[in-house]
Order: C-alpha cells, then sequence, then structure tokens
C-alpha cells in the first residue's frame, strides 16, 4: 500500500509547479508591451501568384495577452490581413484577437491570430493531481522496495554462507 506521505507530497509539489508556471502566464509577469511582427519581403505577392509557398510564414500567431502584432510590409505590392491594408513600404498595428483571418501574404488566403491567455487558476490543482498522483504512487512503491531490501544492517554485500 503506498504511503499518503509520499502522494501528497507528489501531489503538493507537482501544484507549487503549476502555480509558478501560471504565475508565469500573467501579463503583469511579462514586459510590457510586448508584441510579435511580421516582416513581408520583397516578392512575397509574386511568389504568392505563382504558386509557391512561403517558409517564413507560419498559418498562426500567438501573441501574449495585452500584447500587438505589428505587420510590416517590404514588398512592393498592398496586403491585407483581416480589414488592415499594409501599404507598399508601411507598417500595420494589429490589436490581436482571436479569429482567422483573411490574408493576402499566406498563400492559403487565411492567417489565425490568437491570444495567449492565462488559464483559470483552478486548472492548476487538475494538473497538479494529474501528475502529482501518479508520481507519489512511484515514490511511495519505490521507498516500500528500498525499505524491503534494507535489512537494518547497513551491510550491503548480504549475509555470509556457509558452505
Amino acid at each position: 500500500m503506498p504511503s499518503i506521505a509520499w502522494v501528497s507530497a507528489a501531489v503538493l509539489l507537482a501544484w507549487v509547479v503549476n502555480i509558478a508556471w501560471w504565475a508565469l502566464l500573467s501579463p503583469e509577469a511579462r514586459s510590457a508591451g510586448e508584441s510579435e511582427t511580421i516582416v513581408i519581403q520583397p516578392g512575397t505577392a509574386e511568389a504568392i501568384a505563382s504558386g509557391n509557398g512561403l517558409a517564413f510564414l507560419p498559418s498562426a500567431y500567438f501573441v501574449p495577452s495585452g500584447g500587438t502584432l505589428f505587420v510590416q510590409n517590404l514588398d512592393s505590392v498592398e496586403h491585407r490581413i483581416g480589414a488592415n491594408v499594409i501599404p507598399p513600404g508601411g507598417t500595420a498595428e494589429l490589436q490581436s484577437a482571436d479569429g482567422v483571418y483573411s490574408c493576402t501574404i499566406h498563400p492559403s488566403g487565411y492567417i489565425g491570430i490568437s491570444l495567449a491567455a492565462r488559464p483559470p487558476f483552478i486548472s492548476t490543482l487538475g494538473l497538479a493531481l494529474l501528475l502529482g498522483l501518479p508520481l507519489g504512487v512511484l515514490l511511495a512503491v519505490a521507498v516500500a522496495i528500498v525499505g524491503r531490501l534494507d535489512d537494518g544492517s547497513g551491510d550491503v554485500r548480504g549475509t555470509p554462507v556457509s558452505l
């Protein structure tokens, strides 16, 4: 039977780790004005028109909560992301909102933008149980096995055998 102390300690440790990660996701823990930038390279419109994909552009961007997505157009033609028009040589500031937007810089014609919001605090307890219970049971079983192997004499060579 696993020791309840080991299981409890493992759950508590997992919860502390989860709370630390949860706190790091806080908008206050990040630098103010954190942002992402998309740079539209020269020749992007030509590459998309010819059917060539662009290796530099992911299909989705994840922007921190309260952050901003900047789009800088170095191409010779205007581009659009949602309702935003970015002229050649121009820069647009997109206050991100979750969604999929029409996009002239992506071969599929669409780009996803998602806020990286912090999950609710109660989710840390669920993850702690999910991670801590199995870890605690494994620790308790390991301690029980080691305890049975140790006979208390401190001699790891075992009992001498007489012939």
